[in-house]
C-alpha cells in the first residue's frame, strides 16, 4: 500500500533551481491519488522552476526503480542525508532522486528541443535579380514631359528575395519602376503560384519609384486595361522567373537588421512662405494653400519647413 509522505520541516532544500518542497508535493499527489494531475509546483522566492505532475508521472517507474536500487541507496548515503528535512522520519533520498530525474529530464528535453528546432527551423535565403530594362525608345517617365530613352546608364532589375525557415516561405520583390499597378503585380503573383505552388499571400511586391524608368501602367492610370501592354507582360514574366531563380538559390543563411540616420539625403519639400506669397501659394484647383510644395530654391519668402524629416534608413 502506498504511503503518503509528509514533510516534517518547512526548510526548503534547493538543487539547481528545483525545490525539494515542490518535488515532495508532486510525490505526495502521485502517491495519494495514483492518477497524474496537471499542477504547477509551488515556487520559492529565488525563481524556482515549475514542473508539472504529468512530468513526474511519466518518470515514476524509473523513479521507483532508482530509489529501490543500489544507486538509490548510494544517493541516500552520499547525498542530502541530513535529517533536518525528512519524510516520515527517513532522509529524503526519494525527493532528491526526483530532483535529479527532473533536472535530467528538463535539461535533456530542452537540449533535444533546441537541437530539433535548430534542425527543423534552419533559416534559408535565396536571391536573384531579373533584368527588366525596356528596349531603347521607350518613354522615360517621372519628369514633366516623358522623353524617349536613347541610352542605358544602369540596367533596371526586379530584385527577388526568398526566405524559408523550414515551416513557412515568403518572397519579397522590389522593382526598379516609378509605380506598378496592382493588376500587374497580381498577375505576377498568380504566375508564381502556378509554377511554384507558393500562395500569393506569401509574396510582397513593391516599386522603388525611380523617375528614370519607363511606365508599367496602362494608357489610363486610373482604370485597368483589358489587355496588358508588351512591357507589362515582359515585367510579369521576368518577376516570376526571378522568384524561381531565387528559390533555386536557397541556402542556409543568417539574418540581421538595423538602422542608421542619413540626414543629408532627406529634406522637407513643403515650406511656409512669408507675406506677399499669395501667388506662390495659390492652389490650381482653387483657394490659397498654407504651404508650398517645391518652392523656388533660395527664395527670400521661405520661412520654415512645414514639418520634421525622418532621416532613419532601416535595412535587413
Amino acid at each position: 500500500m502506498n504511503r503518503r509522505p509528509r514533510l516534517q520541516s518547512n526548510r526548503t532544500a534547493k538543487v539547481e533551481g528545483f525545490s525539494v518542497s515542490g518535488v515532495a508535493e508532486v510525490v505526495r499527489l502521485r502517491l495519494s491519488s495514483g492518477t497524474p494531475r496537471i499542477r504547477t509546483l509551488r515556487q520559492v522566492p529565488d525563481k524556482d522552476v515549475p514542473i508539472s505532475v504529468a512530468e513526474v508521472a511519466r518518470l515514476w517507474p524509473i523513479l521507483q526503480r532508482l530509489t529501490t536500487s543500489a544507486t538509490g541507496r548510494l544517493i541516500s548515503r552520499t547525498c542530502l542525508t541530513s535529517s533536518a528535512t525528512t519524510v516520515d522520519g527517513r532522509p529524503f533520498s526519494l525527493l532528491f532522486a526526483a530532483c535529479c530525474l527532473l533536472m535530467i529530464a528538463f535539461c535533456s528535453r530542452a537540449g533535444a528541443g533546441a537541437e530539433q528546432a535548430a534542425t527543423a527551423r534552419t533559416l534559408k535565403a535565396g536571391a536573384a535579380a531579373s533584368n527588366i530594362t525596356p528596349p531603347l525608345g521607350q518613354p522615360i517617365v517621372g519628369g514633366w514631359v516623358p522623353q524617349p530613352c536613347s541610352h542605358i546608364h544602369d540596367e533596371l532589375h526586379a530584385r527577388c528575395l526568398v526566405l524559408d525557415d523550414g515551416h513557412a516561405r515568403l518572397v519579397i520583390v522590389v522593382c526598379d519602376n516609378v509605380g506598378i499597378p496592382r493588376d500587374v503585380f497580381d498577375a505576377a503573383k498568380k504566375l508564381i503560384e502556378e509554377e511554384t505552388k507558393l500562395p500569393s499571400s506569401h509574396v510582397l511586391m513593391s516599386a522603388t519609384h525611380t523617375h528614370s524608368a519607363t511606365t508599367a501602367r496602362s494608357s489610363n492610370r486610373l482604370v485597368p486595361a483589358d489587355e496588358f501592354t508588351d512591357y507589362q507582360r515582359f515585367l510579369i514574366r521576368r518577376i516570376a522567373d526571378g522568384v524561381r531563380r531565387a528559390m533555386h538559390n536557397l541556402q542556409p543563411a543568417r539574418i540581421g537588421w538595423g538602422a542608421v540616420d542619413v540626414p543629408t539625403q532627406v529634406f522637407n519639400r513643403r515650406w511656409h512662405m512669408g507675406p506677399g506669397s499669395e501667388e506662390e501659394l495659390r492652389n490650381p484647383f482653387g483657394g490659397i494653400d498654407q504651404v508650398r510644395m517645391n518652392p523656388p530654391r533660395g527664395s527670400l519668402a521661405l520661412l520654415r519647413p512645414a514639418g520634421p524629416v525622418d532621416p532613419q534608413v532601416s535595412f535587413v
